[in-house]
């Protein structure tokens, strides 16, 4: 292994053995050699370390938290470990291609000096079914900062390299996020950077049927709430970007069973039908569905 190779592969884990190894064994067979892969462990309680072990491969570097520190906290672990040029994160229950970091170096080589972070397009799959289920591919490049103040056009960190010098210089995830961290990153990187896509599904993502109890909303909507406080003068900027978010927000907030919140986002909400009647339609259509599966 290379003693300072190209990418570091960052993924946090969490009492997660039983998926896990399909993550990693994915990232050793990539065609790209050039790469360490760092596992941080959230004081997982199951056989994770031994998992690890077993694979006995001397590109996985190991390292156990002493205590929980969630996903921000882990991944940051991870960033100021890492010896790569690049940073690449991937979860600990999706799956990259075989060619997702050969892919990933060919564009960054291929970018200006400007681009500070690389995205692809990624499926949404079942890997109970092995199934193919949707494509996330918006294809937004260059300068898009301001775009990512009201959609999240990149989308889930295991389809994302970050030039590792920035990430550093960023002092990288906001730990204070539940939710919304890949995002928040997101904003603060292409502040700094421009951001380059690859128009090709590359990571397989994992989704989970079972993820819609109101816990789960509870989490978004605090991630959504400290992301408009953190963005707020930004996203008033402009009313369609507005109601963008506080769309996000009355639609989290009625997951959540936050009824006073949702009630406070209707009226920048419906002004979505002057200002965006396009999303307006996406929130009626949202906010339908989550209704008949009640």
């Amino acid at each position: 292994m290379s003693t300072n190779p190209f990418f570091t592969v960052i993924m946090p884990t969490y009492n997660r053995s039983a998926i896990m190894k399909e993550a990693i064994e994915s990232v050793l067979k990539q065609t790209f050699s050039d790469f360490e892969i760092i596992v941080i462990d959230d004081h997982s309680t199951d056989d994770t370390e031994k998992v690890i072990t077993d694979l006995n491969d001397e590109r996985i570097i190991y390292k156990k938290n002493t205590r929980q520190k969630g996903g921000g906290g882990a991944r940051n672990e991870g960033i100021f470990s890492a010896k790569g040029s690049w940073i690449a994160f991937l979860d600990d229950d999706d799956v990259w291609l075989e060619e997702k970091l050969e892919k990933f170096y060919e564009r960054i080589a291929q970018a200006d000096a400007e681009t500070g972070l690389v995205y692809s397009a990624f499926t949404y799959y079942d890997f109970k079914q092995r199934k193919e289920l949707k494509l996330y591919s918006h294809g937004k490049e260059g300068w898009i900062r301001d775009s990512l103040l009201y959609t999240n056009w990149i989308g889930t960190y295991s389809a994302v390299a970050i030039e590792s010098k920035l990430l550093k210089e960023l002092d990288g995830l906001d730990e204070s996020f539940s939710s919304y961290q890949d995002l928040e990153l997101y904003v603060r990187v292409s502040e700094k950077a421009k951001v380059a896509f690859i128009n090709q599904s590359l990571t397989l993502y994992r989704v989970d049927n079972t993820d819609n109890i109101s816990k789960s909303f509870e989490k978004k909507l605090n991630g959504n709430l400290n992301f408009y406080t953190k963005y707020k003068e930004d996203i008033h900027k402009n009313k369609k970007n507005l109601h963008r978010v506080k769309s996000q927000l009355f639609l989290n907030a009625l997951g959540a069973k936050n009824w006073s919140l949702a009630y406070k986002s209707i009226p920048w909400t419906l002004a979505g039908i002057v200002l965006d009647p396009k999303n307006i339609l996406i929130v009626s259509r949202t906010l339908v569905q989550r209704l008949l599966k009640k």
